[in-house]
């Protein structure tokens, strides 16, 4: 994380973005329980589970699109 601690956690990959200088995972955290967006120059490892996520309704990509553009719908009133 931004303090430098290690943390494990198991995520549904859904993009990967280019901010200018950073690229991101923006995925879906089973720990959290909601959307989050990591750093990949602050990944240290990663491993492919074997397991496979089954689709569920607010998981996904198109779910967080949804989510995006409500919040910037919200900010325009």
């Amino acid at each position: 994380n931004e303090q430098g601690a290690t943390v494990d956690r198991t995520v549904r990959p859904l993009a990967v973005n280019f901010w200018g200088h950073t690229w991101t995972l923006c995925a879906w955290c089973e720990f959290r329980d909601d959307f989050r967006h990591f750093r990949l120059d602050r990944m240290r490892d990663w491993q492919l589970l074997d397991a496979q996520f089954r689709p569920e309704p607010g998981k996904t990509l198109a779910d967080l699109t949804r989510l995006y553009e409500q919040q910037q719908h919200g900010k325009q009133r």
